[in-house]
């Protein structure tokens, strides 16, 4: 008996100190986080494309040839070099990120479009004459004389015109575009 009693002391005051159990948790159910937006945007091959956009300090794509993107601190232009559709991952330097959905089309571009040093060739079949109006572009005819070499030299716009030897003009817009390379 005596056994008894001792392990009811040793055993009380362990009862004391047995807390009570938590109420259960409620779930209750949540959305998930909504994914980033995508915007969309068209540029033909050859063609430009510019947006507002301050301060982009990086950008991938998951198809990288299929556009060329350059920035200022205010803006990122695009110019579709193959047809195709890509999306663009955009990171400013305020931390934030967009997605940007770019379909490069085979349609003729109203105006073309290089970065500073690169070069168009343009053929020289059926012309008698070339001109340039604008500063932005130097040319240069081939050694054979079968393509005048358009080369962009400063940012602007300029107008090469190719006179066909009917006399039609044939002009072609080029607008020259700087920044930093990003793509």
């Amino acid at each position: 008996m005596w056994i008894a009693v001792g392990l009811l002391a040793v055993a009380m005051p362990a009862c004391r100190t047995h807390r009570r159990a938590r109420p259960p948790v409620t779930m209750v159910s949540m959305q998930p986080p909504a994914d980033t937006p995508h915007a969309q945007a068209s540029v033909p091959v050859g063609g430009s494309v510019t947006f507002e956009a301050e301060h982009v300090v990086s950008c991938e794509s998951d198809v990288p040839d299929l556009f060329r993107a350059y920035a200022t601190t205010q803006s990122l232009t695009l110019l579709g070099r193959k047809a195709g559709r890509g999306t663009l991952h955009l990171r400013i330097q305020a931390g934030d990120e967009f997605y940007l959905d770019v379909d490069v089309t085979s349609d003729e571009p109203a105006r073309r479009a290089l970065a500073v040093g690169e070069q168009l060739p343009l053929p020289l079949d059926d012309v008698k004459d070339t001109s340039v109006t604008g500063d932005a572009v130097t040319t240069a005819k081939s050694s054979d004389g079968t393509q005048l070499f358009v080369t962009a030299v400063k940012p602007g716009i300029a107008i090469v015109v190719l006179e066909a030897n009917d006399g039609t003009p044939r002009p072609v817009d080029i607008l020259v575009i700087s920044g930093t390379r990003l793509l």
